[in-house]
């Protein structure tokens, strides 16, 4: 008896001297508990989120989803601000479905975001974008502006002196 009242005092003590400590810097979103409330190991005490890395969820459908892989670049552009331009890799890709319906079937992504996150923040929506091929040194023209005839493609390129002349291009990826 005498063991477990000196066990249960010096519990006391170190409840009484207690200090909670996130793992990481951030600001605290919400706390789930109150004080008087039994906890266990495996109770979360508060939400905390950390400014210095962020993530985006995108749902990819069955027909893309082979598209992207992990480490893969992606641009992203929030809603909120669209005049700052993110860049992303891919984090993790879901092998579960996340929907799945009649006729379609879309996989969780979850997207790295790179850069200064600090004007970041949860529920926040954005357009990615996913490079699945890049090229670079080339001319970029419109598909209006080519025409084909007899299988060879030609823009019209306007000269120095007003003149418009017809020239043979060959065209790459579109």
């Amino acid at each position: 008896l005498t063991t477990l009242q000196n066990k249960i005092s010096e519990m006391q003590d170190a409840l009484n001297d207690c200090e909670v400590k996130a793992r990481c810097s951030g600001l605290v979103m919400s706390v789930m508990v109150n004080e008087g409330d039994e906890i266990t190991d495996n109770t979360t005490l508060a939400i905390v989120s950390n400014s210095e890395k962020a993530y985006i969820t995108v749902s990819i459908s069955q027909d893309d989803i082979a598209d992207v892989s992990i480490g893969k670049e992606c641009n992203i552009l929030f809603a909120a601000d669209p005049e700052e331009k993110y860049t992303g890799v891919v984090d993790s890709i879901s092998t579960s479905p996340a929907r799945s319906g009649a006729s379609t079937v879309s996989y969780s992504v979850s997207v790295l975001v790179d850069g200064d996150c600090t004007k970041l923040y949860e529920g926040m929506t954005a357009d990615v974008t996913f490079i699945t091929k890049e090229i670079q040194d080339v001319l970029y023209v419109s598909n209006r502006t080519i025409t084909s005839e007899d299988g060879k493609q030609y823009v019209k390129v306007k000269r120095e002196d007003g003149t418009i002349e017809r020239v043979e291009v060959a065209t790459g990826f579109s």
